[in-house]
């Protein structure tokens, strides 16, 4: 059995939603693989299988989609604790419809979909943590959409703000701006308007 420890954050996660025994744990282990990828590196191309998933340890990824115009439109951001991928490419084989893409320095830890089932199979107990993070994924997803389809950009904004701070300081406005669904310089007039007000306080 391979005992190199897992990062701590996955470890704290995995105990605090399962009742993993060590032998379990060193088995999560043993299916990670790490990867460093360099500021701008890719993780996965769309139109590319993508079967993998990857947990951030450390830096930042940016999921995103690419246009038949070249636009990109950004998914998710990925920072340590998180999962990201394609979950279609990853579950099915087929090309990704998405793009992974560093945006800082980052440590993640892959695990294949080969890997991810033969560990589901041999330690059912994981099958809850998984559960549990592709269903705050996919909620995730789902309010993004609803912003989109039913807020103001500023309701968005200050949203985005809320549920993710440390999201908002790292990652480049441009890229807050596609995931919002606005343009750099409607966020640019956002971000003036509250400094305005903060300032008037």
């Amino acid at each position: 059995m391979n005992h190199r420890p897992l990062p701590t954050l996955l470890e704290q996660a995995l105990r605090r939603h399962t009742a993993a025994s060590p032998d379990e744990l060193d088995r999560f282990a043993a299916a990670l693989q790490l990867e460093r990828l360099a500021r701008g590196a890719w993780f996965g191309r769309q139109g590319q299988p993508l079967p993998v998933i990857a947990w951030v340890e450390s830096g930042a990824l940016r999921t995103f989609a690419t246009d038949s115009r070249g636009r990109e439109h950004t998914f998710q951001f990925a920072l340590p604790g998180d999962w990201t991928g394609d979950l279609q490419s990853f579950t099915t084989d087929s090309p990704a419809r998405f793009s992974v893409r560093a945006l800082e320095s980052t440590r993640v830890w892959q695990l294949p979909a080969l890997e991810f089932h033969t560990l589901l199979l041999a330690a059912p107990v994981f099958e809850r943590y998984f559960r549990l993070a592709f269903q705050r994924a996919y909620i995730e997803a789902q309010d993004r959409v609803l912003g989109v389809l039913q807020s103001e950009a500023a309701q968005r904004y200050e949203a985005f703000l809320a549920r993710h701070p440390e999201t908002a300081r790292r990652i480049p406005g441009r890229h807050i701006a596609s995931y919002l669904g606005i343009t750099p310089e409607t966020l640019s007039r956002l971000r003036a308007r509250r400094v305005g007000r903060a300032a008037r306080r």
